[in-house]
């Protein structure tokens, strides 16, 4: 079944196409209109539990860059592509913080043996991951949505949150997450220190 995203940019296509048609005089008129393309739906956000994210930590890794790119989109909530673009100079240890300048994706750099990091690779390496953690289909995106999850268990206000993600305003926050607010996810917060020990253990 093709799912509603795919459904809107169908009938987008369908209506340009058709727009064209009428503008050569192919048609007489276009019948299709804008109210008539499918709506997107809001797509159903996966979070990781505790035991999920323990088992996503203890998953057998065999490159450096890997596991730290783990860490990094499970803590911080960063986009895939803007993890890619990080550099040594982004990070702050003095006050925990990545400074996000670019968005900018560095695959095709070569690794610490010489060979070039491409995204089939990176795809590769995930997958092992999910494997190794008995995860099925889980995307790298999800890690996202998972790092908002353990920031509002902890207790972050809506401004944080957004601050943290990247959101042009509260209201993308708030659009995305207020679920996660109402519910508190209390189960999630008795783990957050325990997890957030595990990072430093790597």
């Amino acid at each position: 079944m093709i799912g509603s995203g795919s459904q809107r940019k169908i009938g987008i296509v369908i209506k340009a196409l058709l727009d064209q048609a009428e503008e050569l005089d192919i048609i007489n008129k276009n019948k299709i209109r804008c109210t008539d393309i499918p709506r997107q739906g809001k797509a159903e956000r996966r979070y990781l539990t505790i035991r999920g994210i323990d088992r996503l930590l203890a998953a057998a890794i065999p490159m450096n860059e890997v596991a730290l790119m783990r860490n990094v989109l499970l803590f911080t909530g960063l986009r895939p592509r803007e993890a890619k673009g990080l550099k040594v100079k982004d990070l702050d240890p003095m006050r925990g913080r990545l400074s996000i300048r670019r968005d900018v994706d560095d695959l095709g750099n070569p690794d610490e043996t010489g060979h070039v990091w491409t995204s089939t690779k990176w795809r590769r390496q995930w997958a092992t991951i999910c494997t190794h953690a008995h995860i099925s289909g889980l995307t790298t995106y999800e890690l996202r949505h998972t790092a908002a999850s353990l920031a509002i268990a902890a207790g972050a206000d809506v401004k944080t949150v957004q601050l943290m993600l990247g959101h042009a305003s509260a209201a993308t926050t708030l659009d995305t997450y207020a679920h996660l607010w109402e519910t508190g996810l209390d189960c999630v917060s008795v783990g957050v220190l325990s997890v957030s020990y595990r990072l430093f253990s790597f």
